[in-house]
């Protein structure tokens, strides 16, 4: 998917589709790595922040298959729209299988969670009766 919508968006050179898809897939793999994790870390955070510094000092390392000088607004809308389109879908996926299919871990929590309403609900009334 992000291969076509890059030639679709980026008709114009090889070397603007090569640069729009690596864009793409490092922001898209940025979000899959926020959308599984579940509670945010210091050292998560480092690591994002060093995988966006690699990626910078790649554009500008390997300038024969990347072309820097086009990166300017227009691009990032095209990486944002080829991201868009490549993550959400499966994303949306991914929700949707674990709201229908949860695990055991989610329907024990669930199950917990209502327990502990109902217990609240009927503590009053267990105090009245005393």
């Amino acid at each position: 998917m992000i291969m076509i919508l890059s030639i679709y968006l980026f008709n114009d050179s090889y070397l603007e589709i090569t640069t729009i898809t690596f864009s793409a897939l490092i922001v898209a793999e940025l979000l899959n790595v926020y959308t599984e994790v579940t509670k945010l870390h210091i050292v998560m955070i480092i690591s994002q922040i060093m995988t966006i510094g690699i990626y910078v000092g790649s554009l500008f390392y390997f300038r024969e298959y990347i072309n820097v000088s086009r990166i300017d607004l227009d691009f990032a809308t095209k990486v944002g729209i080829i991201t868009a389109v490549s993550w959400i879908p499966l994303h949306i996926g991914k929700l949707l299988f674990r709201r229908f299919n949860p695990s055991d871990d989610q329907k024990i929590m669930k199950r917990a969670k209502v327990m502990d309403a109902v217990t609240a609900q009927n503590a009053p009334k267990l105090e009245k009766k005393k």
